[in-house]
C-alpha cells in the first residue's frame, strides 16, 4: 500500500512538474512575443531618429541656401540702388551737355 501510495504521489509531482512546464512554455512564448514587439519597437524608433535626423540636415541645407538667396537679394539691391544713383547722375549730365549745346547754338546764330 505504501507502494501505491508512492506511485500516486510519484504520478501527481510528474502531473503538476508537467503543468510547470506548461506555464513556463507560455510565459516563455509570452517573453518572445513581448521580444518581437519591443525590438519592432527600437527598429521603428531607429527609423524615426533617422527621420528626424534627415529632416534636422534638409533644414540646416534650406537655411544656407536661404541666408545665400538673402544675400544675393540684397547685393543685386545695392547694385539696383548705385544703378539707379549713376543713371540719375547720368541723366543730370545729359541734361547739361544738352543745356550747353542748345547755349552753344544760340551764341553762334
Amino acid at each position: 500500500q505504501l507502494l501505491s501510495i508512492y506511485y500516486l504521489l510519484y504520478q501527481r509531482a510528474g502531473t503538476e512538474r508537467d503543468e510547470i512546464r506548461g506555464e513556463i512554455d507560455k510565459a516563455l512564448k509570452g517573453l518572445q512575443r513581448i521580444t518581437t514587439k519591443l525590438q519592432a519597437s527600437i527598429d521603428q524608433h531607429k527609423v524615426y531618429q533617422k527621420t528626424i535626423h534627415d529632416a534636422k540636415v534638409t533644414v540646416k541645407k534650406n537655411d544656407r541656401a536661404y541666408e545665400e538667396e538673402v544675400k544675393k537679394r540684397d547685393t543685386e539691391r545695392t547694385d539696383i540702388a548705385s544703378n539707379k544713383l549713376k543713371l540719375a547722375a547720368l541723366t543730370n549730365e545729359r541734361e547739361r551737355i544738352q543745356h550747353d549745346i542748345e547755349r552753344l547754338n544760340a551764341e553762334f546764330e
